[in-house]
């Protein structure tokens, strides 16, 4: 998290789809937050920027804008920032983990033609 800048405070939030390993994170977002004076008492305004546009399309973003303002609104009165990032998270791992099942297909088909490439040749 960045703080842009306070009073009112704005801040900057990468969220990372995989927080265990670089190589297996596919997905990043950045959500922008600018918090009203009243905040908690009211949803803050916030913008997506979609960092991996080659995994997540403009409906997937609309789904997380979406799905964010219904939970700020769940959440008027308490701080909602952790939680809001969280959902994002989620969302943004259930793809990864798609992404990554395909992945690892694939790289156990390859490993499979490899041996039997090396086992015919031998």
């Amino acid at each position: 998290m960045t703080i842009l800048k306070e009073k009112p405070y704005s801040l900057e939030v990468v969220i990372d789809s995989n927080t265990e390993s670089e190589d297996r994170n596919f997905l990043k977002m950045k959500i922008l937050f600018d918090l009203q004076n009243s905040y908690p008492e009211c949803v803050p305004y916030y913008r997506l920027k979609n960092l991996s546009p080659d995994y997540m399309d403009n409906r997937f973003i609309d789904r997380c804008e979406t799905l964010l303002r219904q939970k700020g609104e769940e959440l008027i009165g308490s701080m909602m920032l952790f939680e809001m990032c969280d959902l994002v998270k989620e969302l943004m791992t259930n793809i990864n983990d798609e992404v990554l099942s395909r992945v690892d297909a694939v790289a156990a088909e390859n490993t499979v033609e490899n041996a039997l490439k090396t086992t015919v040749t031998s």
